[in-house]
C-alpha cells in the first residue's frame, strides 16, 4: 500500500511537471482580454495580485499595468522549470531594462526558492504570491510562463519547458515593446 502511494505521488509530480506546451502563440492580433472590458483602459482584474520580493522590493501586478511583463511559475523541486532557468537569465540580461519581469516560486518547503536563486547566481527578480490569484493567472501545471502587453492583455499562457531567449521571444518582445497603450 505504501509503495502504492509513493508511486501515485510520483506519477503526480511528474505529469505536473510535464513537458506539454501550449498552443497559444505571441501574436498580439489575437490576445486574450480575459478581464478588461472592450472599449476601456482598465486594468484586468486579474492583475490585482500582491507579491512578496526576494532581493527586490514587494509589487503587486497592478502597478506594472502599462508595461510588457514576462511572468513566469516555476519551483526550484519541477526539472523542467530548472532547465529553462538560464534561458530566462539570459533573456532577462538583454531586456530586463526594458521587460517587467516577474518570476513566482512555488515552494513546498520554505526557503528552497531562495536556496536554488542564489546556488545558480540567478539575478532577475523572485517573487512569492501573497494574495490569491484569480484563475487567468493560476498555472495549470509548471512551468507556466505569461506574456502580459502593455495592456494587460495575456498575449501567451505557455505550460513547460522552453527557450525563453530564442530569436523568436525576442522579435515578439521587440514588437510588443514598441506598441502604446
Amino acid at each position: 500500500m505504501h509503495k502504492y502511494l509513493i508511486g501515485t505521488i510520483l506519477m503526480l509530480l511528474i505529469w505536473s511537471c510535464s513537458e506539454q506546451k501550449s498552443e497559444t502563440v505571441l501574436n498580439p492580433s489575437t490576445a486574450e482580454t480575459v478581464g478588461t472590458m472592450e472599449g476601456t483602459d482598465a486594468i484586468p482584474s486579474y492583475m490585482d495580485v500582491d507579491l512578496k520580493g526576494y532581493k527586490t522590493p514587494d509589487v503587486n501586478l497592478n502597478s506594472l499595468y502599462g508595461e510588457v511583463v514576462f511572468v513566469n511559475f516555476w519551483g526550484s523541486w519541477c526539472p523542467p522549470c530548472r532547465i529553462e532557468m538560464p534561458s530566462i537569465q539570459a533573456l532577462y540580461d538583454d531586456y530586463g531594462d526594458k521587460v517587467k519581469f516577474v518570476t513566482i516560486a512555488f515552494e513546498r518547503e520554505h526557503g528552497k526558492h531562495i536556496e536554488f536563486i542564489n546556488q545558480n547566481g540567478y539575478t532577475f527578480p523572485v517573487y512569492e504570491a501573497v494574495s490569491p490569484m484569480e484563475s487567468e493567472l493560476k498555472p495549470q501545471g509548471f512551468p507556466t510562463t505569461l506574456i502580459i502587453n502593455k495592456k494587460g492583455e495575456i498575449l501567451l499562457k505557455d505550460i513547460g519547458a522552453r527557450d525563453w531567449n530564442a530569436q523568436e521571444v525576442r522579435n515578439q518582445l521587440d514588437e510588443l515593446l514598441s506598441e502604446s497603450i
